[in-house]
C-alpha cells in the first residue's frame, strides 16, 4: 500500500479492506504501522470479546483500523458539540476526515471514526499518543454509531420510551457531555418535550448512543463515570443498561455490574 501524508478514510479502507487480519467471526483489524502484540491486546482483543453477540446479526464484517492520526479537515473553528466529550468521536462521518500520517492541529484531531457501507462497516482507531482508555471509549462509541445507523426502530422501542418518560418526568442529567447538551437544547427549544420532532430524534439517538457506548465498555472494563452537576443519577443509569442488555445481552459470562462478577467468584 502506497503511503502519503494524508488519505481520505474512504480511500484509506478501500486500500487496505483486504489486508485485515481476523480478530472474530466479526471482526478484523488492519495496523498501518507496527503495533506491539501487548498493545493490540489492551485495545482490540479485550473490547472485542466484550463486545454483544447480537452485532453480528446487523453487520458482517467490522474492521478496526489502527492509524498514527485521524484528522477532521472540515474542523477549522472551534467545534460546536460535534464531536464525542470523551475521546474525540465523529457523530458524523464526513468526506473531509482523512488518516494522517503526521500530526494534525489540535484543533482537527480526532481520534475516531466510521464508515459504513451496507452490512460492513469500519472503525478508524488514531492511536498515537492517546490514552487506552480514551481508546477503549472510541472504540466503543464508534460500535454505539454504528449499532445507532443500522438497529430497527422496533428494537429502540423500548429505550426511546424510558427517555421519553424521564422527559416527561423532567429527570435530571444525561450520560456524557454530548446527550446532555441535546437534551438541554431540546428543554430549552421546545415546550413539549416528546413531540416528535428533529430536535427530540437528535436527543434520542445521541443519548441512546452514549448510553450504548457506558454499556459496552462497562462490559469490557467496569462503569466508569465522572460524577458531577451534568451527571444522570446512579438509578436512572441501571434502568438504562439493564433494558439495553435486554436488547443487545453481553457474551456468555460477562458481567455488567460489579456485584454480578462477585457472585461468580
Amino acid at each position: 500500500m502506497v503511503v502519503s501524508q494524508k488519505i481520505p478514510v474512504k480511500e484509506f479502507a478501500k486500500q487496505c479492506r483486504d489486508q485485515a487480519i481476523p480478530l472474530s467471526n466479526l471482526f478484523s483489524y488492519f495496523c498501518a504501522f507496527r503495533i506491539e502484540d501487548d498493545v493490540l491486546n489492551r485495545l482490540l482483543h479485550e473490547p472485542v470479546a466484550a463486545t454483544p453477540p447480537e452485532l453480528g446479526k446487523l453487520y458482517t464484517c467490522i474492521r478496526v483500523i489502527l492509524v498514527p492520526y485521524l484528522e477532521d479537515l472540515s474542523l477549522e473553528k472551534e467545534s460546536n458539540g460535534s464531536t464525542n466529550s470523551r475521546a474525540g468521536i465523529n457523530l458524523k462521518v464526513t468526506p473531509k476526515s482523512v488518516v494522517s500520517f503526521t500530526p494534525p492541529p489540535d484543533r482537527r484531531r480526532i481520534i475516531a471514526d466510521t464508515l459504513r457501507c451496507e452490512d460492513e462497516a469500519f472503525i478508524f482507531l488514531a492511536v498515537t499518543d492517546e490514552d487506552p482508555a480514551d481508546l477503549h471509549y472510541g472504540f466503543y462509541g464508534s460500535v454505539a454509531n454504528l449499532i445507532c445507523e443500522i438497529l430497527d426502530e422496533d428494537r429502540m422501542a423500548g429505550f426511546t420510551e424510558l427517555l421519553r418518560k424521564e422527559l416527561i418526568d423532567r429527570t435530571h442529567g444525561e450520560i456524557d457531555e454530548c446527550s446532555w447538551r441535546f437534551k438541554e437544547d431540546l428543554l430549552r427549544r421546545q415546550g413539549n418535550p416528546t413531540r416528535n420532532t428533529k430536535l427530540l430524534r437528535g436527543y434520542l439517538r445521541q443519548s441512546m448512543q452514549d448510553t450504548l457506548t457506558l454499556y459496552m465498555h462497562g462490559l469490557c472494563c467496569g462503569i466508569d463515570l465522572e460524577t458531577g452537576p451534568q451527571q444522570l443519577n446512579s438509578r436512572d443509569i441501571r434502568r438504562r443498561l439493564n433494558l439495553l442488555r435486554q436488547i443487545l445481552p453481553p457474551p456468555p459470562g460477562v458481567a455488567l455490574f460489579p456485584e454480578e462478577l462477585d457472585r461468580r467468584h
